[in-house]
């Protein structure tokens, strides 16, 4: 189930939660086994095998057959963030010492079966309450809090720089697959001026931009920071609630994809001179 971008609503049909900056991450437990699905139906259950500790967790409790839907997270980066996580994406297999370097949490916010029962035709409501009976929270998994004031999380995930808000209907049943306006997403944005210097195709054979290349002013020696390796392949798992159209992947991460060449714009000439001041005045762009 998707939410729908909008200003958050008000009211007390309405409860809120944190929109955490991660990986959405269904969890499949059937009979002791564990499954990790990514919102684009990739397994990710081999870079994550700390996360079968839920599942032994529920399986001792008599849960047998229990479907979660949740964010996974970077758990020692305040506030989290994606790239914090991206470089364990890639991986079949993981060592502890990765583990330990790169730890995460699977904030759970959600249950559509339960004891082999499906329960997603039930209310928003009841659904949290089996969670919350469910999931004891440890370091390594625990629910997504939720909230009655709206307006008190918005400021609050404002002041602590995290993603934003989803705000659901109380009322609401579980819909698989659909973007619904029973749940509701406020993101927080932030604006940079900056400079588009190139493109790149969009990959899998098709014909259309998949990405532009821009370069934001900076002072020259001011240390900078760019998006690590693997990041977009982890936008593409997150899917089209981040920025990244899912589907994309970083050319370079993909040994396969072929650079196209940029072909220089008949207005270069202008485009330079309209940049020299910037540069004589101790200034460059950084390209990204």
């Amino acid at each position: 189930m998707l939410a729908t971008p909008g200003p958050l609503p008000t009211g007390p049909q309405w409860a809120f939660e944190v929109k955490f900056d991660g990986i959405r991450l269904i969890r499949t437990l059937r009979d002791g086994g564990l499954r990790l699905t990514s919102r684009n139906g990739r397994d990710l259950t081999a870079a994550f095998p700390e996360l079968q500790g839920l599942a032994d967790s529920l399986t001792a409790a008599g849960a047998h057959d229990v479907t979660l839907d949740g964010e996974l997270i970077a758990r020692d980066v305040v506030p989290p963030k994606l790239q914090a996580i991206a470089p364990r994406i890639h991986r079949t297999s993981v060592t502890p010492s990765i583990i330990a370097a790169l730890p995460v949490t699977y904030m759970g916010f959600d249950v559509t079966r339960v004891y082999g029962a499906d329960v997603a035709g039930s209310p928003w409501e009841e659904r949290r309450a089996m969670l919350t009976d469910l999931i004891t929270d440890t370091s390594g998994w625990a629910r997504s809090p939720s909230f009655d004031d709206g307006a008190a999380l918005w400021q609050a995930t404002a002041d602590q720089g995290v993603e934003g808000v989803v705000a659901k209907r109380r009322t609401s049943p579980y819909q698989p697959g659909s973007r619904s306006r029973d749940w509701i997403k406020a993101v927080h944005r932030t604006e940079t001026d900056a400079v588009v210097i190139g493109w790149r195709p969009e990959s899998g054979g098709r014909s259309r931009v998949g990405a532009l290349v821009v370069a934001e002013v900076a002072r020259v020696g001011e240390p900078q920071e760019c998006p690590p390796r693997g990041l977009a392949e982890a936008l593409e798992l997150a899917g089209a609630d981040h920025e990244q159209p899912a589907g994309e992947r970083d050319s370079a991460d993909d040994p396969d994809h072929e650079r196209k060449p940029i072909e220089r714009p008949a207005h270069e000439e202008s485009l330079e001179h309209e940049l020299k001041p910037v540069a004589q005045r101790g200034e460059h762009a950084r390209p990204c």
